[in-house]
């Protein structure tokens, strides 16, 4: 018994000795830090998908914004004045919409906007401001039965990154905090400069 006790002993004492043993690898003062996943650097180059404009998704300034998908395309900076995406398409909220873009609108374009206008808001003049150009867009009808595509040529002179849409009478709802006016399908910037 004292032989088994002893053996019980002496193996406990090599395993101490065993982790005991283990050799310190000395320390580098040369720090490498880990390599970005070629994935998330991928991301990284994108817009972020989680930004205040949603999902984005490529499109030209030609194919322009499809108001039907979630999120704007990857040339809008910003958006101010619409409200959230509908399976239809996006309702102006309040009494101006502005869309900035990452470039510059070419110097002579058509602008065309397919949707409609809401109530009080049909049959008048809805303002498309660019810079120092401001003209209008006239809806027959609402979004949903009279939709249509309204085309509206531009000069201009300076250089603009932005549109600006100016709602007549934007209108509320007893259970809707927005004040709608105009109901956006699309919104197109054809450029006549040649390009």
């Amino acid at each position: 018994m004292r032989h088994k006790s002893s053996l019980f002993i002496l193996s406990v004492l090599f395993a101490f000795a065993a982790c005991s043993s283990k050799t310190e690898e000395p320390k580098s003062k040369v720090s490498v830090l880990p390599q970005t996943p070629k994935s998330v650097s991928q991301k990284l180059a994108q817009p972020n998908a989680d930004d205040a404009l949603g999902p984005r998704y490529e499109a030209s300034m030609a194919e322009g914004i499809d108001f039907k998908k979630p999120g704007y395309p990857i040339f809008v900076k910003s958006v101010q004045g619409i409200a959230g995406h509908e399976p239809w398409g996006a309702w102006t909220d309040g009494s101006v919409a502005t869309f900035q873009f990452n470039q510059p609108l070419p110097q002579h374009f058509v602008l065309e906007i397919s949707g409609g206008a809401w109530e009080s808001n049909v049959n008048k003049p809805v303002g498309i401001t660019i810079g120092e150009v401001r003209k209008e867009a006239i809806f027959k009808g609402d979004p949903f039965n009279g939709p249509e595509t309204v085309s509206l040529d531009y000069t201009l002179t300076d250089v603009n990154d932005s549109i600006q849409i100016t709602v007549p009478y934007p209108v509320g709802g007893p259970k809707d905090t927005r004040l709608i006016g105009v109901g956006l399908i699309s919104l197109k910037v054809i450029s006549r400069d040649g390009k």
